[in-house]
């Protein structure tokens, strides 16, 4: 009797004695892999024994200091509206519980959140207050792989309405096209040094 082929090495034996090379294994494509951004600052933040408390308390701060300017830059401005804004966010909506999850969806919020006030109210801000806007929204482009694409959406919007409103000051326009730019750049060279490969969704792991 004659035995069955059966691989020996990557190869395969015919009945015959003839030995025929197996094509060589195809390597899956990675996937969920997540941002060298957040898997730094969850790691540097991870802090006590990985309960992840300091990243909580982190994302936490971040969002309370942006949704307090943010409503500023709206014109709600009294201690009551306020309160009373922050009460219906924290309890009526997923904010809160989003904040303390390790995961990068908060950042989806606060990437519209700082790119929409650039695009209302960029000569309001201070010079501070511009820096922390664009640092945050660069740190929210380069979180998810989903952020680029949304982050040049509602940019596009900002700009077309700055200038429908008669604004086409270069300056203002740079504050807000700068969160874009920056992230995809800093993304590209983080995925480049990280993972192998020059692209915004990383395919392979570090």
């Amino acid at each position: 009797a004659v035995s069955a082929p059966r691989p020996i090495n990557g190869e395969t034996l015919k009945a015959d004695g003839h030995v025929i090379p197996e094509p060589a294994a195809q390597v899956a494509e990675a996937t969920g892999v997540r941002s060298i951004a957040y898997s730094v600052i969850a790691y540097l933040l991870g802090a006590p024994s990985g309960t992840m408390v300091l990243l909580a308390i982190a994302q936490g701060l971040l969002v309370g200091l942006i949704f307090a300017v943010f409503l500023e830059t709206f014109a709600v401005q009294t201690y009551r509206s306020g309160t009373v804004a922050a009460l219906v966010l924290a309890t009526c909506t997923p904010l809160s519980f989003v904040c303390v999850f390790v995961v990068p969806d908060i950042f989806t919020g606060l990437l519209i959140v700082t790119l929409l006030a650039l695009g209302v109210a960029v000569e309001r801000m201070s010079i501070a207050l511009r820096l922390l806007f664009v640092a945050s929204a660069v740190l929210a482009v380069s979180t998810h792989a989903s952020h680029p694409p949304l982050a040049a959406a509602v940019t596009l919007v900002c700009i077309i309405s700055r200038i429908y409103r008669g604004d086409r000051r270069i300056a203002h326009l740079v504050w807000l096209i700068a969160p874009l730019a920056l992230g995809i750049a800093g993304t590209l060279v983080a995925n480049r040094v990280g993972f192998g490969e020059t692209s915004l969704a990383a395919k392979r792991y570090p």
